[in-house]
């Protein structure tokens, strides 16, 4: 966690790394403070700014039936639903286009027969499938957030 230096720059940081624990597993507020070594206080305001800004979304772990005693604890998770990011994969014998949600589910793939270069027409052939498959029924609504490109080689 980052400490001190600009504060927008540190809140910054911060946020990263609570979105990048959140990603690999749900926590709750106080494991968060705990592996983070921020405050409850830090942790808490920086969960209600990704609330705000709709990146995560709460939800209670059952302990497989055991009953348990006091309040629920609150886990946080990381808000599929927030938007989806692109990836085309040129390394394997086909070209790969993929949406994904903000948690690595597939929303919706593609493939290209692969050519030995990579030409004008196939980078317009996987914009033009980019387009059809962002029009799709099943991604309205989803902002694009990034597009990440996986090419094999040195």
């Amino acid at each position: 966690m980052v400490k001190g230096k600009d504060q927008t720059y540190a809140r910054d940081s911060n946020v990263k790394a609570v979105f990048r624990l959140l990603s690999e597993n749900d926590l709750s507020c106080s494991e968060l403070a705990e592996i983070t070594g921020l405050s409850k206080p830090a942790i808490t305001n920086i969960t209600l700014e990704m609330f705000r800004l709709n990146l995560i979304k709460a939800g209670v772990k059952t302990d497989g039936g055991k009953l348990a005693l006091g309040r629920k604890r609150t886990y946080l998770t990381i808000n599929p639903d927030f938007g989806m990011v692109a990836a085309v994969d040129f390394s394997t014998v086909v070209i790969t286009i993929r949406l994904c949600d903000m948690v690595g589910n597939t929303i919706e793939q593609r493939q290209l027969a692969d050519s030995e270069f990579i030409s004008e027409e196939i980078l317009e052939n996987i914009t033009a499938l980019l387009r059809e498959m962002l029009a799709l029924p099943s991604v309205e609504g989803k902002e694009l957030l990034a597009l990440c490109i996986a090419a094999s080689g040195m």
